[in-house]
């Protein structure tokens, strides 16, 4: 994958915010970047991407059935927690999860990646309905770092579901 005129961003309190929630086609799958860092001072830059089988947009209390590769997922928000950094936490075919915030994932016990991309929260007094999450079922996540992005040298820093991959490279 190349970006031929360069990747760019403004950067805010050492972030990418125009990249993220950006799409980028990687074979054949679709990735939303959902967290992005970088430090001016040691020249690194980190996105953070998820893909996968279902992504949804779930409110606090609603449940949702989705079906991955014939298998049945009944999927609760429990609750989303209006603290900071916000967490949301779910209920998977009973399995209920750990806290998650931004741009992380877990692993279900069947081994299926559940990936939260956003959590939007709707303060007291504000029209609409209450808290919602961006989520992932399924997902694939894909983390790229450059540790020394001012050079022209490849590093093996890729992840994929939150194992490295040491035949792939990134600059």
């Amino acid at each position: 994958l190349e970006f031929e005129a360069g990747l760019e961003s403004a950067i805010t309190s050492s972030s990418l915010p125009d990249l993220e929630d950006e799409e980028v086609l990687i074979l054949g799958t679709t990735y939303s970047i959902v967290d992005t860092k970088v430090d001016t001072t040691l020249n690194e830059v980190k996105l953070t991407m998820l893909g996968g089988a279902v992504y949804d947009v779930l409110g606090e209390g609603e449940t949702k059935t989705y079906n991955i590769d014939g298998k049945d997922f009944e999927v609760t928000v429990m609750i989303i927690e209006d603290v900071s950094p916000a967490t949301a936490t779910f209920e998977i075919n009973g399995e209920v999860t750990k806290q998650l915030k931004d741009s992380e994932t877990t692993t279900l016990n069947d081994g299926t990646l559940l990936g939260i991309s956003d959590i939007v929260l709707n303060e007291a007094g504000e029209a609409g309905s209450g808290d919602v999450v961006e989520m992932y079922l399924g997902a694939s996540k894909l983390v790229l770092e450059d540790t020394e992005y001012v050079d022209s040298l490849f590093n093996q820093n890729v992840e994929i579901d939150n194992e490295e991959i040491t035949n792939a490279l990134v600059m």
